[in-house]
């Protein structure tokens, strides 16, 4: 992510999202998530390049500083703020 945050051509990329891959195996509930986790990759990427979006799911994710800042931080309230901020970001970016 890094390596993409730096490149020159992605300087106006205020959030970057790695793919999330399921590796524990061992229940159920892994194993039922692991088996759909292609099908959800495949949908969120052709979303994300359609409307220029992703969701920040929490983990994986790398923001720009300036962005954050330039938002006033992450609103705390939410209790999931980092997907709050991901909608900030894309609403703050699209008007």
């Amino acid at each position: 992510m890094v390596k993409y945050a730096e490149d020159k051509n992605n300087k106006n990329v205020a959030l970057f999202q790695s793919i999330i891959t399921n590796w524990n195996n061992d229940n159920i509930f892994p194993r039922i998530i692991a088996y759909f986790q292609p099908i959800f990759n495949y949908k969120n990427s052709k979303l994300a390049n359609k409307y220029g979006y992703i969701t920040s799911w929490g983990h994986n994710s790398l923001y720009r500083t300036e962005t954050i800042l330039e938002l006033h931080g992450f609103n705390e309230d939410f209790k999931a703020e980092d997907l709050a901020m991901g909608l900030n970001i894309s609403t703050c970016l699209a008007g």
